[in-house]
């Protein structure tokens, strides 16, 4: 286990304690990480999915996912979107996408409801796009 992993367990292990300590809760690894060894080598293969997705963060069951800001906080999730006729009511496009920005997905919906409608819509409404 390299000597970064060795500093970061120690770190954890501090803070659980200090934790325990002030009555914060009970904090405890699942069993089959309770091992330090079994732990330094999930880490270290978390670790190099990172690296082979080339990103900062990856859900381990949902690779796919996206962190987004939802409700003010981040967490890993999928962007949805969806084009409504004003006069009727109905949906007449939607997707679900795991990219970030809402502003790269306006492009694609508009080319969407043209091949579903026939046409763009005379008058498009769409928010700025940035999360908050």
């Amino acid at each position: 286990m390299g000597r970064g992993l060795e500093e970061a367990l120690d770190e954890v292990e501090k803070q659980v304690e200090a934790g325990e300590e002030r009555g914060v809760g009970e904090y405890r690894l699942p069993e089959d990480l309770s091992d330090e060894e079994r732990l330094g080598r999930a880490i270290g293969e978390a670790l190099e999915s990172l690296d082979e997705a080339e990103r900062d963060h990856l859900h381990p069951t949902d690779p796919e996912a996206r962190m987004m800001v939802c409700d003010g906080k981040k967490a890993f999730a999928f962007n949805a979107q969806a084009v409504v006729d004003a006069a009727s009511g109905l949906i007449v496009a939607e997707r679900v996408v795991n990219d970030e920005e809402d502003s790269r997905c306006l492009t694609p919906m508009i080319a969407e409801v043209e091949e579903v409608m026939g046409q763009a819509a005379e008058q498009t409404v769409a928010d700025g796009g940035r999360q908050t």
